[in-house]
């Protein structure tokens, strides 16, 4: 469930509200008055109608005397006091966290946030924060059970604390991201590493990692940790940094080689349980039944998870009383932990029922689609969704949105431990195949939609039980990319740990056209280094020479132009041996970008061979696509006569084929021939028609592209400054969006330039 940040004083008004309500109109006794409350607070009238209607944020002193003037207990008037003090330290954080020098990934306070007031002192010790000094670089484990609230804790903590790295904070969840190679190159990418800066080798990731982050004061803060072998490659160099893992592992390896010090995470309090309870069902349904609601503080023995899933069952059943609530938990006279709380429940469905929930347990990813999870079941989506509406109903399982659906991660390790005492191995093999296979399948479907015009690959029959579906249009297709976009990586290296290699190399050709409309740079390079691995695996010489080609387009339009060559000469040599003529155009074709900026002349040959090779082949689609791409060689050589007559008979083409990603890439060609020629009027407008274009196809990556050309030529035109700096400001959104540094920071500076002028 999504988390927003926490509002101190939002949560301070309305604790005053509810002591001035009590304090104005009491049960017994006489009533307060407002002069009487100003004076006992020692304010006047007018301050403190100031203080209640939130138009001024008091001083924790006064909201502590306020509290106590309105009748507070004692432990009221402490809260009052520690609401105030979050107020001052929100306030001091915003201002600092404008001042940082570097990085700034911390994630929001979690809202909800309750107790933990030892924990978080005892995690200022550890890091050794805690006072003025200026410690030495440590390392701190959080760990504890699932669901105990790691998580929770760190983001909490950091945010309190953010006054202590002045040079940045640094945040990653490892699960998330997968491996650490991602983690390092994301810190990096945040450091100010450009892409093209970053090295392939792992060593030298890291030693570039070290240099960037030597002699400062950082945080790192790595949650889910999995192995103590992810930590070496992500400490910081040398310097006074502060380094903060979570992991449900006792990392025992961390602790001995980083002398880190550990903080074990336990349950919450009773006192806090029932306080977050209450915070869940109201406090006035919690005075009606003050019984069942320590029975369910009891039951769920101050794991949050646990009063999680209570909690959500009485918010969804307002009608019942806490004592039925408490009935559907009860398995015996003591308390019980998370999994006797979802034991008792798992228990009580149908085998069909039980049969899904334990093999959702095998399924990969964060969220999952219906026909996944039928795929998985091997039955029909129709026979499907009624066992999982009855997980949903009983809060086994949640559905975000219509027909996608997810699991707290620790009901999923529940599961899994279901699957896995209740399943053979062979059965779960078989069904997580077939789970993979149905993501490849729709993922390659997808492609052929979102690229026609590409020499297609040819997939096995897919497992008995895969559910076979089509997307509607090119239009689908790319939100079925987007909605599954955070599972695909996940699925890929899954495939990869089985020594699924066709598989492997198979999703990287199959997303190639979704990561590079969305501008996801770092992972399409990831995926196809993956695809490469696995096809040599393979044995399947095709295979490799395909993947060398895409990786080295990849590195070509990311200008590592040695990388690329070496690569894409390996794929020519290939396709010319087999006769190959389809993909060797294609490689002669990335050779053109290869050679850009580096030696004109291979630039232009290479772009005719592949315009002559995609003739031989009599393809329309392509031979657009190869005028178009010498245009632009022309272009670049201040030939704009030629580059003109290309682009334009790429254009005509590309229309007459109804091929609206080729006429898009052939009027941003004709605005960069037409502002090479000094017609802006024109350039303006072939770039503007260029982006709607790009806009209506989705294609954020060079949509951004095309709105950076026409902002700067827009912002450098009298009388058209504002439109300018609106474009630009849309890129720079788009380019944060993809994690695009590099072009992030050159429109940064085209902005800055503007405003000087």
């Amino acid at each position: 469930m999504a988390m927003e940040a926490v509002d101190p004083h939002a949560d301070l008004l309305a604790l005053l509200a509810v002591l001035r309500d009590r304090a104005l109109h009491p049960p017994i006794g006489t009533p307060a008055t407002q002069r009487g409350i100003a004076r006992r607070a020692e304010i006047s009238t007018g301050h403190l109608s100031d203080l209640l209607s939130g138009k001024v944020k008091p001083r924790p002193d006064t909201a502590h005397r306020l509290a106590e003037a309105m009748g507070a207990d004692e432990a009221e008037a402490l809260r009052a006091f520690r609401l105030a003090e979050g107020i001052k330290d929100s306030t001091a954080n915003a201002r600092i966290a404008r001042r940082i020098r570097g990085p700034h990934m911390l994630k929001p306070s979690p809202n909800g946030f309750v107790g933990r007031t030892n924990d978080m002192a005892a995690l200022s010790e550890l890091t050794e924060i805690s006072g003025r000094k200026h410690p030495g670089r440590t390392v701190t484990l959080i760990v504890g059970q699932p669901g105990v609230g790691k998580t929770w804790l760190l983001r909490h903590w950091t945010q309190h604390k953010i006054a202590k790295w002045p040079d940045g904070q640094l945040y990653a969840d490892v699960q998330d991201l997968g491996s650490v190679g991602a983690v390092l190159h994301r810190f990096l990418l945040s450091l100010g590493a450009t892409s093209r800066s970053i090295p392939d080798d792992p060593v030298e990731q890291e030693a570039l990692y070290q240099e960037k982050t030597a002699g400062k004061r950082l945080l790192v803060a790595l949650d889910n940790v999995g192995e103590a072998d992810d930590i070496e490659p992500l400490l910081p160099g040398d310097g006074p940094s502060t380094i903060v893992l979570t992991s449900r592992k006792r990392l025992y390896g961390v602790v001995s080689a980083q002398n880190a010090g550990v903080l074990h995470l336990d349950v919450l309090t009773a006192e806090e349980s029932r306080d977050l309870l209450i915070r869940r069902i109201g406090s006035a349904r919690a005075a009606r039944d003050p019984r069942g609601l320590a029975d369910l503080v009891r039951i769920c023995a101050g794991l949050p998870l646990a009063l999680s899933v209570v909690s959500s069952r009485a918010a969804l059943n307002a009608g019942w009383s806490l004592a039925e609530i408490v009935e559907l938990y009860l398995s015996g006279s003591s308390p019980v932990n998370e999994v006797t709380v979802f034991a008792s429940g798992y228990r009580s469905f149908e085998p069909g029922p039980q049969f899904a929930f334990r093999m959702l347990g095998l399924s990969i990813g964060v969220d999952v689609e219906l026909d996944a999870v039928a795929s998985l079941l091997a039955y029909t989506p129709r026979e499907t969704r009624p066992l999982l509406d009855v997980l949903r109903d009983n809060s086994f399982l949640e559905e975000p949105s219509r027909g996608r659906f997810r699991m707290h991660e620790v009901m999923r390790s529940f599961a899994a431990e279901r699957a896995a005492v209740e399943l053979p191995a062979g059965e779960r093999e078989i069904a997580r195949r077939r789970f993979v296979e149905y993501v490849l399948a729709m993922a390659y479907r997808g492609e052929r939609l979102l690229s026609p015009e590409r020499p297609p690959i040819t997939l096995a029959s897919p497992s008995p039980g895969v559910v076979h579906r089509q997307h509607a249009s090119a239009d689908a297709a790319l939100e079925w990319f987007e909605a599954n976009d955070a599972n695909l990586m996940a699925v890929q290296r899954f495939a990869a740990a089985r020594g699924w290699h066709e598989i492997v190399w198979q999703l990287a050709w199959s997303l190639d056209n979704y990561q590079y409309r969305r501008g996801l740079v770092g992972r399409h390079d990831e995926t196809w280094r993956r695809g490469l691995a696995a096809a040599d695996l393979s044995g399947d010489a095709d295979a490799v020479a395909l993947a060398r080609l895409c990786l080295g387009n990849i590195r070509a339009r990311r200008r590592r132009h040695r990388e690329a060559i070496r690569l894409l000469e390996r794929a020519r040599e290939h396709f010319a041996t087999t006769d190959d003529l389809p993909n060797l155009a294609q490689a002669h074709r990335a050779f053109g970008f290869a050679w850009t900026g580096v030696d004109s002349v291979r630039q232009r040959e290479h772009a005719k061979e592949a315009l002559r090779l995609f003739r031989r082949l009599d393809d329309k689609a392509w031979t657009a696509i190869g005028l178009n791409a010498l245009g632009e060689v022309y272009a670049e050589q201040g030939q704009y006569e030629r580059a003109r007559t290309c682009c334009e008979q790429a254009l005509e083409l590309h229309r007459q084929r109804s091929n609206r990603s080729g006429e898009a890439a052939a009027l941003d060609s004709l605005g960069i021939v037409a502002e090479g020629a000094g017609d802006l009027d024109l350039a303006v407008q072939r770039f503007a028609e260029a982006a709607a274009v790009y806009h209506d196809l989705k294609n954020a990556s060079s949509e951004a592209n095309t709105l950076t050309q026409l902002g700067r030529l827009l912002l450098s035109r009298p009388g058209h400054e504002e439109a300018g700096r609106l474009r630009l400001r849309l890129a720079l959104e788009m380019y944060a969006e993809q994690d695009r540094v590099v072009e992030l920071e050159s429109v940064r500076r085209l902005l800055d330039e503007g405003d000087v002028r």
